[in-house]
């Protein structure tokens, strides 16, 4: 059988700060199968983009520190890799962050930061070329992702652009490395409304076009039951359930998961979402077992040993007592 795409097992991540050690990651494993689009959901501060960043290799440590787990790409261990493997294991996965005008560099022109992803991609692989094809890559990737006048939009420079168009191009720098993973960090968080359904329809249709391996990470419930296959429910650090995004959503099992899809308001007019009372840990003292076990109206005794994984349905997997056979 063949390696999994991407494989997160049991991972724990802390943080040394001054106030203490931060608990962050417990023990929270993915498999992203090669062809599979995969949400990973929650409330802000759960640790989603935390996972990711580890996973590329960019997590800050210090004060970050990975204190167990494993994180592989295609089989191969990326936290014992030496750097040479790092390197082109890394050109393979490309990373949409969450706010473009953080992540694109205001003092050097598009064209300039889109051809220098270019050019470090082909060299993390081994390969040449030069700047004459990088340019026409470049111009190809920004009419690929709808922006016009990819010529001047070239010549431009970050600020002179508006938020939609600054995300087009972190898509672009993206794509234009042929990535066999795709990981998008909120990739809409920081536009309105109209531009954010404009994002996600370009998205959808790339990724539906080149049949790409893209990771979603998102707050938006609505973003992942448009976009994706499986979805992971992630609470403080922890699994909480893992189904077919469709499945999910009509059958969802875990308190946190339940009151998550309440909390989402609707068109229909029916009153205010209640949400789900209390906040996340503080990291620096979480709780015993389940961490959801605070906010959760069903905790028992039980709950603080922390919870398997039990597998409900096929594909269909819940960190809850409440379904323990």
């Amino acid at each position: 059988m063949p390696f999994p795409l991407l494989e997160v097992r049991d991972l724990r991540i802390d943080f040394d700060m001054y106030e203490g050690t931060f608990k962050v990651l417990d023990g929270f494993s993915l498999v992203v199968q090669k062809g599979e689009k995969v949400g990973i959901v929650g409330e802000t501060g759960c640790g989603k983009s935390i996972t990711m960043q580890a996973a590329l290799g960019i997590l800050p440590m210090p004060p970050g520190r990975i204190s167990s787990g494993e994180i592989r790409f295609l089989g191969k261990d990326l936290l014992t890799a030496n750097a040479r493997d790092l390197k082109e294991i890394r050109s393979r996965i490309s990373l949409i962050p969450q706010d473009p005008s953080a992540s694109l560099n205001p003092v050097f022109k598009v064209g300039t930061q889109l051809m220098d992803v270019i050019k470090y991609s082909a060299s993390s692989r081994g390969q040449t070329g030069n700047a004459k094809e990088r340019r026409r890559l470049a111009l190809n990737a920004l009419k690929e992702v709808g922006l016009p006048d990819p010529e001047r939009n070239m010549n431009s420079y970050p600020i002179q652009l508006s938020g939609g168009m600054q995300q087009r191009i972190l898509i672009a720098m993206a794509l234009v490395t042929e990535p066999e993973l795709l990981i998008a960090d909120e990739p809409s968080t920081a536009l309105d409304v109209t531009i954010q359904d404009q994002i996600l329809r370009l998205m959808k249709e790339i990724v539906d076009k080149r049949q790409l391996t893209i990771v979603i990470i998102t707050h938006n419930l609505g973003v992942v039951r448009e976009l994706t296959d499986r979805t992971y429910v992630m609470y403080a650090g922890q699994l909480a359930e893992v189904a077919r995004t469709k499945h999910l959503f009509s059958q969802s099992k875990h308190p946190y998961t339940q009151g998550l899809i309440k909390s989402v308001p609707k068109l229909t007019g029916e009153g205010i979402s209640s949400g789900i009372e209390g906040m996340i840990p503080d990291y620096s003292n979480p709780p015993n077992g389940c961490r959801f076990r605070p906010r959760c109206e069903y905790a028992m005794a039980i709950c603080e040993e922390k919870p398997p994984d039990f597998v409900v349905e096929e594909e269909h997997k819940v960190a809850c007592f409440l379904y323990r056979k």
